[in-house]
């Protein structure tokens, strides 16, 4: 529109209109003093081109437009303007049919009347209808905590930094480290205002918890250390949280093996994203996102556990009424354990860990009877030579159908590998279960001997 000009402080330019009309509209006063029940509503300005009037006024912060066609019929600015009025949309269809009711067009003999376009685009909303609030901007926090991990920090901050869709802040806690990680970290926020480095905590749970208080966003992002972050992580696990479809996201995590001995461990042990039930999964702490409400209500994540606490945290949130979500595309990548010590232990450890959150009690007890079963059957085996077939032919079935999934994951991975490290990769996955087993099976009694009553 034009700026306000005169003794009257609506009025615009006019070109190719009447005298006639410049007068009515010079009849047009909004005083605002007089608008007791929203001081805030002021008219911005009056513009009348060629064929159009165009009322340009503001209601609070938002502008906007009435328009009107000669040669149409009478006005009605009650639905010429859209989603506009509140309780001063009588107040203007009064004034504007006081400036459009009895005005002719001379030439055609027909009164004014809304332009069409604006009729129809407001005929989606009634005349007292509020205008749709826009969504406010939610702030998102990507935190990890880590302790002693000098030697791969520098690749996950780099990650982080590399995301198509950067958080608002990066916030790394330092759990007690021993190495110079803390002095990694700080060397990166001198030179990335987003990360920020605090100390806290004395396990996984309890520094995660720290990072989340120090933290400003509205979401949270969550990751672990020893990862690196495919680069559309960050945008595919928040997107759930801002469309409002979601409280608690949970995204999905690859494998990268270096050895022969972690190809075939990550094949046997982690699935492939279309083996996933949405619907049942629950997300790890090493990919997650969640908002920050959610946390609250829950009361963090437990600090009492050293591991596990994740799925206590997704179970929990759960509880509450939280909706939760599948991001298969949020891809985290890691490296599986070097070697078979270092292997078992993380699997005592998560056994131990769900001894102690009395977790997958049913899942444990099955396992403890079907290995109890197998000692049984070998036994009589070894005692009763005629019982060796009978005995062998349940054997064999039950070991083909617990391999069959990792082996059918873990041949297209052998390409291009030479024959003799195919056979040798296949020889590895039943110990790979074995030893699994085994190392579950010793930590899950250590952790509900250990379990807080």
């Amino acid at each position: 529109g034009s700026a306000t000009t005169g003794g009257c402080p609506y009025r615009g330019r006019y070109e190719g209109e009447t005298p006639s009309l410049q007068e009515k509209c010079e009849q047009l006063r909004f005083d605002t003093s007089s608008r007791a029940r929203s001081p805030r509503f002021q008219a911005k300005s009056v513009q009348l081109p060629d064929d159009k009037l165009v009322l340009q006024w503001v209601h609070g912060v938002v502008l906007h437009n009435t328009t009107f066609t000669r040669g149409f019929g009478r006005a009605m600015p009650s639905q010429s303007y859209a989603c506009a009025g509140r309780s001063h949309s009588r107040h203007v269809s009064n004034e504007l049919d006081e400036l459009t009711g009895g005005m002719e067009d001379k030439a055609h003999h027909r009164k004014l009347q809304p332009n069409p376009r604006i009729t129809r685009r407001s005929s989606r909303c009634s005349r007292n209808q509020a205008m749709p609030k826009k969504r406010m901007h939610q702030t998102i926090s990507l935190i990890c905590t880590v302790r002693d991990e000098a030697d791969n920090i520098a690749t996950l901050l780099e990650s982080m930094l590399a995301q198509t869709r950067l958080p608002d802040e990066i916030i790394i806690n330092d759990c007690l480290s021993r190495d110079e990680t803390p002095l990694i970290v700080r060397d990166y926020a001198a030179r990335h205002p987003r990360i920020h480095l605090v100390f806290g905590g004395h396990n996984i749970p309890s520094g995660r918890n720290s990072a989340i208080r120090a933290a400003r966003g509205t979401l949270i992002a969550c990751t672990d250390a020893g990862l690196t972050l495919d680069t559309g992580w960050l945008a595919a696990i928040i997107a759930p949280l801002e469309a409002g479809t979601a409280d608690l996201v949970g995204g999905f995590f690859r494998p990268v093996s270096q050895t022969l001995f972690e190809l075939t461990l990550g094949a046997v042990n982690y699935r492939d994203v279309t083996e996933v039930d949405p619907v049942t999964f629950l997300p790890f702490g090493k990919s997650m996102a969640f908002r920050r409400e959610l946390w609250e209500r829950v009361g963090g994540f437990p600090e009492q556990l050293s591991h596990c606490e994740d799925l206590v945290f997704d179970l929990a949130a759960e509880a509450a009424g939280f909706r939760r979500a599948f991001a298969p595309d949020a891809l985290v990548l890691f490296r599986p354990r070097p070697s078979w010590r270092a292997f078992a232990r993380q699997y005592y450890l998560y056994a131990r860990g769900d001894g102690a959150a009395r977790l997958w009690t049913r899942r444990h007890l099955a396992r403890y009877t079907a290995y109890s079963a197998l000692v049984a059957l070998l036994t009589l085996a070894t005692r009763y030579r005629q019982l060796r077939l009978p005995v062998a032919v349940p054997l064999v079935i039950g070991t083909a159908g617990y391999t069959f999934a990792p082996y059918r994951r873990l041949w297209p991975r052998l390409g291009r590998h030479p024959i003799h490290q195919r056979l040798i990769a296949l020889a590895f996955v039943p110990l790979i279960r074995l030893v699994g087993d085994l190392a579950k099976m010793a930590g899950y009694p250590v952790g509900r001997l250990r379990a807080p009553r």
